[in-house]
């Protein structure tokens, strides 16, 4: 990301418009003996941090999403297998069979 682009949509701050300001802050950084551009490497890396962070947020929530689907599915294969154990209709092979056929 781009610091224009960074200071613009989160600070709305436009360097175009307002570059006295931002001089003048990282003037006063260097004047206090602060590495302006180990500042500004750590802010992207925090940035690129948090949005890490969405997307393995939004992957966990997939994941989860996924086990609770695969979780019903398996319920109700069990279900349905323990019917037709219930109902003596299947033989042990034609069960396993139709166990095969879900997966």
């Amino acid at each position: 990301m781009k610091l224009d682009k960074i200071l613009r949509d989160d600070c709305g701050i436009d360097i175009k418009k307002d570059l006295g300001p931002i001089t003048k802050l990282f003037i006063d950084f260097k004047e206090n003996g602060y590495n302006v551009t180990n500042i500004v490497t750590e802010y992207n890396k925090a940035v690129k941090l948090r949005w890490d962070i969405a997307q393995s947020e939004k992957q966990i929530e997939a994941y989860q999403k996924k086990l609770t689907d695969l979780s019903n599915e398996i319920h109700a294969c069990q279900s349905i297998l323990n019917i037709n154990r219930k109902l003596g209709y299947l033989s042990k092979i034609r069960v396993n069979e139709i166990w095969n056929r879900r997966t």
